[in-house]
């Protein structure tokens, strides 16, 4: 039997995290997974809702006449499609429905006229509007850069000062290691601070466009900042056997930063 717990959940989820992330199926799965993670069946039931299409029936059909009627016959076919009881399909659509504000007592808005145009009617193109997405989205992703080049260099120098972490070395002529002289330290210095920029610029470039970001860009900034310095304290720390840093520490860098910018685009700026 479903929880209704898990419903609340999603639901929250879907409200917290803004309508797009139900358009991504990576990042929807991504966020799913942590939401509902003490709730396994009903996880499987609204992903498997989702891969067949659910919400997108749901948009597609709110508002119109019969929509109540369409929303009865979507539990049956979810039933089927997932081979699960007929009573699970129900609360598998009836959960998408409310996650989407779209339940069976649904009536679309009246189209109100304006004597202004919204974002919505302004070209794309304007390069008004060009300038200041694209300012906007230097500003989120320079934040993410920043947390993470500054990390980069900041932890590493305080854990060779307390004595937690190797020096910097290189194979001398008789095949001993000897300490890099000041130069080649700071070349290293410098390549570790470009890298983890352009891992955590990215990462907050990514989830600022894909969220839609539009305003509040400083507070993407704070976030691509705070969750890229703290994460890569984080990795540095933290050690996985049989997985090369080289691979997993990127990527986990990146995901955590693309996945706090996007959260805060999507909700308009605010974390």
């Amino acid at each position: 039997m479903m929880q209704e717990k898990a419903r609340d959940l999603f639901v929250h989820m879907v409200r917290d995290c803004g309508e797009d992330i139900t358009r991504m199926q990576a990042s929807f799965e991504m966020y799913v997974n942590q939401y509902l993670v003490d709730y396994p069946d009903e996880k499987q039931l609204l992903v498997d809702a989702y891969k067949v299409g659910i919400p997108g029936k749901i948009r597609q059909h709110a508002g119109e006449s019969d929509y109540a009627k369409y929303l009865a016959k979507l539990g049956p076919r979810l039933a089927e499609a997932s081979r699960r009881s007929e009573e699970e399909g129900t609360w598998g659509v009836q959960t998408w429905a409310e996650a989407l504000d779209r339940t069976a007592d649904y009536v679309a808005p009246a189209e109100q006229g304006r004597f202004y145009p919204d974002a919505s009617d302004v070209e794309s193109d304007d390069p008004k509007q060009v300038i200041a997405g694209t300012a906007m989205t230097m500003i989120v992703a320079t934040g993410g850069a920043l947390g993470a080049g500054l990390a980069a260099i900041l932890f590493p120098l305080v854990f060779m000062a307390l004595g937690l972490s190797p020096h910097i070395y290189a194979a001398d002529a008789d095949g001993g290691n000897t300490i890099k002289n000041s130069k080649d330290q700071w070349i290293y210095f410098a390549v570790v601070f470009l890298t983890a920029a352009v891992i955590g610029g990215a990462g907050a470039c990514g989830g600022w466009l894909l969220g839609r970001g539009a305003e509040l860009p400083w507070g993407g900034f704070c976030v691509a900042f705070g969750t890229a310095m703290t994460m890569f304290f984080i990795i540095s720390v933290i050690w996985v056997p049989f997985v090369p840093s080289i691979i997993w520490k990127p990527i986990a860098l990146f995901a955590s930063v693309f996945g706090t910018t996007y959260k805060t685009a999507a909700r308009g700026g605010n974390y």
